[in-house]
């Protein structure tokens, strides 16, 4: 029996105890989420686990035909499995497969059909990556749920990934999933704690799986314990603010991500260099829009480790924008850009062409900020 927190007891006793300890995949599982008011109990009804917010023991049988045809992989799964990836019939109807295989993130990057795709993916320090497959039995052709958890260094990077690969729009409900529409699939998003989780949903003939496979991601989700946004994105104002357009980066390159697009790759690259973003602590921005007939407005946010970091960097920015604008040059290597004088270890500014138009968002940044570096790090 695979408990939600454990490996099976078979593995367990020839396994060094050290090598449990150490097993970080796994023992992400052991610290179970609270439930809170703003985790209501439908999701949890809808996975059909009542209030419970964790996954029930099932127990792991050899490759098997079940009722619906399809042939459960579950005993093929690998020893370091996270729990919170369900067993076959978990969740109703839902058979699993493709076993759960594990591969160390720079594996899961390299093996991506995209390199371009991967660049953006590299800077948030995906750990190890666990991959399955589910298929539901209905009519000729079965609807199928291929699942990646990729776990990540920090709750931080998990959610900036998850918000520069997602596209499309959110399900609701309590757990956030977005769900981007393909030709004939769909590709949905979420991230809790230090994992984003990425699915593909295939529907069946003449089925929309959206509903299906929401009961099926917060099913996983709620396994996962909890874990608030960056403390940049929290930072950053709600008034005029574009429904999830907002994003979180440790460098600016995953800004050029098909989830963003907020720069070239060859800004990208130019901006991490002049504001030294492997010093920054990360940067969030966010699309603002007061008049519906203008662009938006992208405000940005860094913070440094110190005020001399800050400075310095307002500096490097200033300095490209003057020499950018006396040469005229017809393909910016920088985004114009509107800079607020740094206040304290924290930089800002917006990626607009005309100042008037953030003038709206910017002093309630400033005040804000204002506000952050007074308190404590």
């Amino acid at each position: 029996m695979r408990s939600a927190c454990s490996l099976s007891p078979l593995i367990a006793t020839w396994l060094p105890a050290a090598f449990l300890v150490t097993n970080l995949f796994v023992s992400a599982c052991n610290r179970q989420p609270t439930p809170t008011e703003d985790e209501p109990a439908a999701i949890a009804e809808e996975a059909g686990t009542g209030t419970e917010t964790h996954l029930a023991s099932t127990t792991a049988t050899a490759p098997e035909m079940l009722a619906s045809g399809l042939v459960a992989r579950d005993d093929d799964d690998d020893p370091r499995a996270p729990a919170c990836l369900p067993h076959s019939d978990t969740v109703p109807g839902w058979v699993k497969t493709q076993a759960i295989r594990i591969e160390s993130g720079e594996r899961y990057l390299q093996n991506l059909p995209d390199s371009y795709a991967a660049s953006h993916m590299r800077p948030y320090g995906i750990m190890d990556v666990a991959t399955c497959t589910y298929e539901k039995q209905a009519g000729n052709r079965p609807s199928r749920l291929a699942v990646e958890l990729l776990r990540c260094r920090s709750s931080a990077d998990a959610y900036g990934l998850c918000s520069t690969q997602r596209l499309g729009r959110d399900l609701g409900h309590a757990h956030r999933v977005w769900a981007d529409r393909q030709d004939d699939y769909y590709l949905l998003h979420a991230w809790r704690s230090d994992y984003y989780l990425r699915a593909t949903a295939t529907p069946a003939d003449g089925e929309t799986p959206l509903s299906q496979a929401r009961q099926f991601m917060g099913r996983i989700l709620l396994a996962l314990p909890k874990a608030d946004p960056p403390l940049l994105v929290r930072t950053l104002p709600s008034e005029v603010r574009q429904a999830d357009r907002i994003w979180f980066a440790p460098t600016c390159l995953p800004l050029a991500a098909s989830g963003a697009r907020l720069l070239t790759a060859e800004q990208a690259v130019a901006l991490d260099d002049i504001l030294r973003m492997p010093r920054a602590r990360g940067l969030a921005a966010a699309a603002y829009q007061s008049d519906p007939a203008e662009p938006p407005n992208i405000v940005w946010l860094i913070e440094y480790p110190t005020p001399g970091d800050a400075r310095s960097a307002y500096a490097r920015y200033k300095n490209a924008l003057d020499r950018q604008a006396g040469a005229a040059m017809s393909t910016p290597s920088v985004p114009a850009a509107v800079l607020l004088s740094p206040i304290d270890r924290f930089l800002a500014g917006s990626w607009s062409p005309e100042e008037e138009s953030a003038m709206h968002v910017l002093p309630l940044v400033r005040a804000t900020l204002s506000k952050l570096a007074e308190r404590p790090e």
